[in-house]
């Protein structure tokens, strides 16, 4: 008698283990899949409006635009690394893509370094291509041929070829 009495509370006493085991999974399960909290949500990627270049520079923007437009010319030039005129401190090539007057953009390294790694002739490879660059609009430098606003690009996320 005294053990079929301690095989029946046995038998609850596992039951009940084996239902409280299970509600602590479940548990654990749901707390995982929980929705995270505003700040640690990833940051979702508003469309950023494309404008043209008039269009960019009737806004001046204080914070990063995107523009597209078709290069009218495309010049490499060689800048100095420097201010210093009379040390021999080294050059950086940029590539200008213009687009009339008075709006340009300028590809510094490492961005020019890739485009002559892959063989690209700037010049040549540029001209009358539909390009998009983001970047901040700022003054250009008219006496150097840039144009009166330009957008400086170092990294290569923030310049694409969109067509011809």
């Amino acid at each position: 008698m005294f053990a079929t009495k301690f095989k029946s509370v046995l038998t609850v006493v596992l039951v009940l283990a084996a239902l409280a085991g299970g509600a602590g999974l479940l548990y654990q399960t749901q707390a995982g899949e929980q929705p995270m909290a505003k700040e640690e949500q990833p940051a979702v990627k508003s469309e950023q409006k494309v404008l043209t270049p008039e269009e960019a520079v009737k806004q001046k923007p204080t914070e990063k635009v995107t523009v597209k437009f078709k290069v009218t010319a495309a010049e490499t030039m060689r800048v100095s690394k420097s201010n210093v005129i009379y040390e021999n401190v080294g050059f950086n090539e940029v590539l200008i893509l213009k687009d009339g007057d008075s709006f340009c953009v300028q590809l510094l390294p490492p961005v020019m370094d890739t485009i002559r790694r892959l063989g690209i002739e700037p010049d040549k490879h540029f001209k009358g291509t539909v390009v998009q660059v983001t970047g901040r609009l700022g003054p250009g430098q008219p006496a150097f041929g840039t144009g009166q606003f330009q957008i400086v690009v170092s990294d290569l996320t923030q310049f694409e070829v969109v067509g011809e």
